[in-house]
């Protein structure tokens, strides 16, 4: 995806980027609506059976029906907000991905629920190299920013197919009203929660295209782009795992103090030294990947990464409203959250894009003072040990970002280092990273050691079967 998006970005202009964000709005906004969280139902029950995922796929095929045609129909609407008839096309061609992507909600939420991540991670990896390989190659065969419909289309069919040749069995499951009421309530307390976040998202930046204009757009999306592809493929895939063994916590009747400890631990000192680095570089970064046509990006980037990397406090809140079965309480907080981030965004649209960008930030630590409080209830985790967690991995980040800091310090945040001293400092940031998870007695260490271990056992049997081949 990182891929696709520097590719695009030498091929297409800024308004053109502005209308390839606004097609990705777009189907943000409808991947929201669409997605009740209906999985994460299916991962946390106690027992599933073939009534309640048939249940499952009626409700979310009876929606995502509904989303296409709604879309479809109200794509000159949109236009007409977005102030540009071009867009669509793309808009109507991506209606049609929610209903494509409810095939996929069964067997994929079976697959995280028995903790197959191998089979998930191919699966998701597979769908990001065959989007982005079809928006690349559209984009070079003249379809400019329709490549983001054809690469969404594309993503959720290789999607669809992957996952029933993962979870066979599925294809002749027969829609059924089976506790519909039940998975109703609680998807719509789902859209309440994750929903109104990624609305509000996405409906910030269609304000940031009306108010500024699709080249202005064009310029952010650069930077919140990176800001959510890094989010959604790192910790995301951290989260579901998390999300997976929590559960298993939750059905067992056991404090989830530990596990959740252990994952604020690993996704903390894996996320912060990326984000706080990618904010540290971010001029000499866009400039370098993107071209210095894109070095309005380098500011609303810097800003972003600091706001996800403040944002990874309270990462997995989430998950954990839904284990304790508190989507009411998060609802409400969701809300004021998310009406308090638009409110944020749009007025630093009147001042540019760094100053929206700005209230995106400011949207965060708002959101740090109402969740963290909660996340400690939730978990039996002390206060103090919660401190502790994000001071040790305080020290990792800080060391890790050192030589990037270094380096802007001496030349200067408004030249472009040569390569080779960019180079120098990411390979030096990790380094610096792995020995403060040595001194610090991190217990991602441990977890290192163990899979350096196991390749290397891996490696000794392979070497051995070569051998006797």
């Amino acid at each position: 995806m990182l891929v696709a998006l520097v590719w695009l970005s030498r091929i297409l202009t800024p308004y053109e980027m502005g209308a390839y964000a606004t097609g990705q709005a777009v189907n943000g906004i409808l991947a929201a609506l669409s997605a009740l969280g209906l999985g994460s139902y299916i991962i946390r029950e106690r027992t599933v059976d073939r009534e309640v995922l048939g249940g499952a796929l009626f409700i979310t095929l009876t929606l995502s029906l509904l989303l296409t045609v709604v879309t479809f129909v109200g794509a000159e609407a949109i236009a007409v907000a977005v102030g540009d008839a071009k867009i669509i096309p793309v808009v109507r061609l991506i209606a049609f991905v929610p209903l494509i992507n409810a095939f996929e909600l069964v067997p994929l939420a079976l697959l995280q629920r028995e903790m197959r991540f191998g089979a998930v991670s191919l699966l998701l990896a597979v769908r990001a190299v065959v989007g982005t390989a079809v928006a690349i190659s559209a984009a070079l065969l003249g379809a400019r920013y329709m490549c983001v419909a054809y690469g969404a289309v594309a993503a959720s069919l290789i999607s669809v197919i992957g996952s029933h040749l993962a979870a066979p069995g599925h294809l002749r499951l027969v829609p059924s009203l089976a506790r519909w009421r039940t998975m109703l309530l609680f998807g719509v307390k789902i859209l309440g929660v994750g929903g109104l976040s990624i609305l509000a998202m996405r409906a910030s930046e269609l304000v940031l295209g009306s108010m500024l204009g699709l080249a202005a757009l064009g310029i952010y999306s650069r930077a919140s782009t990176v800001y959510n592809t890094l989010y959604s493929s790192v910790f995301g895939g951290i989260g579901r795992v998390l999300m997976a063994r929590l559960a298993v916590d939750q059905r067992a009747q056991v404090s989830l103090r530990t596990s959740y400890i252990g994952g604020l631990h690993l996704s903390l000192a894996v996320m912060w030294p990326v984000l706080l680095g990618i904010a540290v570089l971010a001029g000499p970064a866009v400039q370098v990947v993107f071209g210095p046509e894109w070095v309005g990006a380098s500011g609303p980037l810097a800003i972003l990464m600091i706001a996800q990397a403040i944002a990874m406090i309270f990462g997995m809140s989430y998950e954990l409203f839904i284990l304790r079965d508190e989507l009411g309480r998060q609802v409400r907080f969701e809300s004021i959250r998310s009406l308090a981030g638009l409110a944020f965004f749009t007025f630093g649209c009147f001042f540019g894009i760094e100053a929206a960008a700005y209230g995106r930030l400011a949207e965060v630590l708002f959101a740090t003072f109402m969740y963290v409080p909660q996340i400690l209830r939730m978990t039996d985790v002390r206060a103090r040990e919660f401190a502790r967690a994000l001071f040790t991995n305080a020290i990792i980040a800080a060391a890790s970002i050192a030589p990037g800091a270094i380096l802007l310090l001496v030349v200067g945040t408004s030249a472009l280092p040569p390569l080779l001293l960019i180079g120098a400092s990411i390979l030096g940031g990790a380094i610096f990273w792995l020995v403060a998870v040595h001194l610090v007695r991190h217990p991602l260490e441990s977890e290192l050691l163990n899979a350096l271990y196991k390749g290397r056992v891996a490696l000794g049997q392979f070497r051995r079967s070569g051998n006797s081949t």
